[in-house]
């Protein structure tokens, strides 16, 4: 046996035989109002459940330090991981980059719908209520391989080719492990200020600064991302070795204000408007004008455009009226794909698309419809706030009367609610996901009726509304385009063509090509094809 000295931040000292975990120690700390999440062991991080069989000064870490606070991110990422291999097995999560106070995740096969993320927030919510210790040992390599590919920790597994120690230290909570990074907290119970967000195509892990410890951080505006957003696109080309060197640079447009489609040469006013705060929605495509500008503003000679943004409005007279003056009918719609798609069948059939008559509709989480009447879109629902028909995610048009009975009726909050018209809507509020090859299988394989009930409904109300912009066009319609990502469903296109094939010629371009289009809009004003249009 031997004695090791423990010397603590008062320089008080205690001697104890052999060895001691930094966990038996918390009550010699001065701050008894805060619990220390780690240790410094001779400036050394370490966890608490560590071994110190050394004469050495222990100092305590706390989550509302720069130490802590890292660990405590990562410990929420191990909580993180543990959850999704409960919940989705076999599928494998992907960190992305970070943001804000948060890191931005997906999982790897079909996107997570809303509820699904809900689910997982539920579970990491359990295992948290569960106190369950996370514990750092060490294994054989062999070992190692055999657990990783029992967990189906594909990359895991392969990142111990690159290893050569016979022991790998690995962090575990119950079933689950992983590859030791760092400490992390000594059980999940210290875990219990999280949230996930969905987000793009995942969601946002997000987590408290290391300032308030037991409040999430503000989720920052949208307009606050533009230097990172920046920074992602300058890294992916320098990454790809594409010198940033170009005559244009063309960026999506915002959600400022209505304005007539076309290309845009981005002035100070654009600018300005975006940075004001007066867009209609908080939406990361208000950032393309302010990176497009920004980037091209270090380049000589190089001219920065947006081009045909989502507030596209050529809205006739008559569409803009509502049956109440209180409010007015706008449209904020898939604008440049629309767009980009009427010019490529244009120009399949040797017309321009300034001299047809299309009715367009792009099916993707939202679902816009819009009649295309000699180069100008007279009529289009507004899709992002919930109108038009009801889509895998968003609500469509409600009864008014049942939706303001609603909204007083105390049982939703009014975020509760523009979430239930919003994502959390349509075919993921009827059916759980929103993942149509999903609802297809649960058809075809199980045969869920109510599945077929809800789905083939969504197709009734897409083709309603498509024979409405028949209408508007008083019937001379030159053909009818079908584009986003429903596009390469056969059960929908199908079912389409059968109720709206009397109108006319109904052609199909599955997906979308937004970045494409972009790329044409500008080479088109670069060559002389098209006059850039000014903002003002």
């Amino acid at each position: 046996m031997k004695n090791i000295t423990i010397t603590f931040p008062d320089n008080s000292t205690i001697t104890v035989q052999d060895e001691i975990r930094p966990i038996t120690l918390l009550s010699h700390f001065s701050d008894g109002a805060k619990k220390a999440i780690a240790v410094l062991v001779n400036n050394e991080l370490c966890s608490l459940h560590s071994i110190i069989n050394v004469s050495a000064k222990v100092e305590p870490v706390y989550a509302d330090s720069k130490e802590g606070a890292a660990i405590y991110r990562r410990s929420l990422c191990f909580l993180l991981a543990t959850a999704a291999h409960r919940l989705f097995p076999g599928r494998r999560l992907l960190v992305g980059h970070s943001l804000g106070h948060g890191y931005y995740y997906t999982i790897d096969g079909d996107l997570l719908t809303a509820t699904q993320i809900e689910n997982l927030q539920s579970e990491m919510q359990k295992l948290v209520e569960e106190d369950l210790p996370i514990d750092a040992t060490h294994i054989s390599y062999m070992e190692a391989c055999e657990l990783f590919e029992k967990l189906g920790l594909v990359e895991t597994r392969k990142q111990l080719n690159y290893r050569s120690p016979s022991k790998i230290k690995i962090n575990v909570l119950e079933e689950f492990a992983d590859l030791y990074v760092e400490p992390l907290v000594s059980s999940t119970g210290i875990l219990k200020t999280f949230n996930l967000l969905p987000y793009h195509e995942g969601f946002l892990l997000r987590f408290p600064s290391h300032h308030t410890p037991e409040e999430l951080a503000p989720f920052e505006d949208v307009l606050e991302q533009k230097d990172f957003r920046r920074q992602l696109v300058i890294d992916e080309l320098q990454r790809a070795d594409i010198p940033i060197n170009f005559d244009a640079v063309i960026g999506r447009g915002g959600l400022v204000k209505p304005l007539e489609g076309g290309v845009y040469e981005i002035n100070t006013l654009m600018v300005r408007d975006t940075l004001s705060g007066i867009a209609m929605h908080n939406h990361a495509c208000n950032l393309g004008c302010l990176i497009a500008n920004e980037i091209a503003e270090k380049i000589d000679d190089c001219r920065s455009f947006i081009a045909d943004p989502g507030v596209v409005d050529e809205l006739n007279d008559y569409a803009r009226i509502s049956g109440s003056p209180l409010m007015k009918r706008i449209c904020i719609w898939h604008a440049l794909n629309q767009r980009a798609i009427a010019r490529r069948y244009a120009a399949g059939i040797g017309k321009e698309y300034e001299d047809l008559n299309l009715i367009i509709c792009h099916m993707g989480g939202g679902i816009s419809i819009a009649a295309h009447q000699k180069g100008r879109a007279v009529d289009a629902n507004n899709a992002l706030d919930g109108e038009g028909p009801f889509s895998p995610e968003r609500a469509g048009s409600l009864p008014a009367s049942d939706l303001i009975r609603l909204c007083f009726s105390g049982k939703y909050t009014e975020k509760q609610l523009l979430k239930r018209i919003a994502g959390q809507a349509g075919l993921n509020a009827h059916l759980g996901t929103n993942d149509v090859k999903e609802i297809i299988r649960r058809i075809e394989d199980e045969g869920d009726e109510h599945a077929k009930l809800i789905l083939d409904a969504m197709i009734y109300h897409v083709a309603k509304h498509i024979a409405a912009e028949a209408a508007v066009l008083c019937g001379e319609i030159d053909a009818i385009l079908l584009t986003g990502g429903l596009a390469r469903s056969e059960y929908i296109v199908s079912r389409l063509r059968r109720r709206i094939g009397f109108l006319g010629h109904v052609y199909c371009f599955p997906g979308e090509d937004e970045m494409g289009a972009l790329a044409l809009n500008a080479l088109d004003v670069l060559r002389g094809k098209r006059l850039a249009k000014v903002y003002t």
